[in-house]
């Protein structure tokens, strides 16, 4: 802790706020302390010791400042995460998008397939189930079919594995 108070002490920030807490309390002893002794009838001939009251507004404005900066850093540290849990969104909306589309594909290939065996075209239509040529354009179809189905498949995982990772949920944390 104290470790953390020394190295803020010593950043450019930290000494601004010194030099503004000194001013602060330099102003208080010219400006503010002769006018309330005045008005409060203290004799000022009486050294009154303010060092408490200067130390106190000099620790009051450090602790402004540097906690002001301490604000500033976590909201930028925040906007930067929210820019890369955006840009992840967008990049995995399009791997959704791209995914459905070879999804619809994927039943598209089982349901064309389906629908020519079940009711193949002519000359097969006419032919005996029995026939072998019947059965070899069969064979024919289910081979092409599994070949689109396997390439779409392989699409699809390339897709997938091109989503965009989430950021760490600890982003915008120290």
């Amino acid at each position: 802790m104290l470790n953390n108070i020394v190295n803020q002490a010593t950043t450019p920030g930290g000494i601004l706020a010194f030099i503004l807490g000194i001013g602060t309390a330099l102003v208080y002893q010219g400006l503010i302390k002769p006018w309330y002794c005045k008005r409060h009838g203290i004799n000022l001939k009486y050294k009154i010791s303010f060092r408490l009251t200067n130390l106190i507004i000099i620790i009051m404005v450090m602790s402004f400042i540097w906690t002001g900066s301490k604000l500033v850093d976590l909201t930028n540290q925040v906007a930067e995460c929210q820019k890369q849990f955006n840009v992840a969104i967008v990049g995995s909306r399009h791997v959704a998008e791209q995914n459905d589309d070879l999804s619809v594909e994927q039943r598209l290939i089982v349901f064309n397939w389906l629908h020519d065996i079940v009711f193949p075209p002519l000359p097969y239509a006419n032919m005996s189930v029995d026939d072998e040529r019947r059965q070899q354009w069969g064979l024919s179809r289910t081979i092409t079919a599994d070949r689109e189905f396997k390439s779409s498949i392989d699409r699809q995982s390339k897709v997938i594995d091109s989503r965009p990772p989430l950021p760490d949920p600890t982003c915008g944390r120290e």
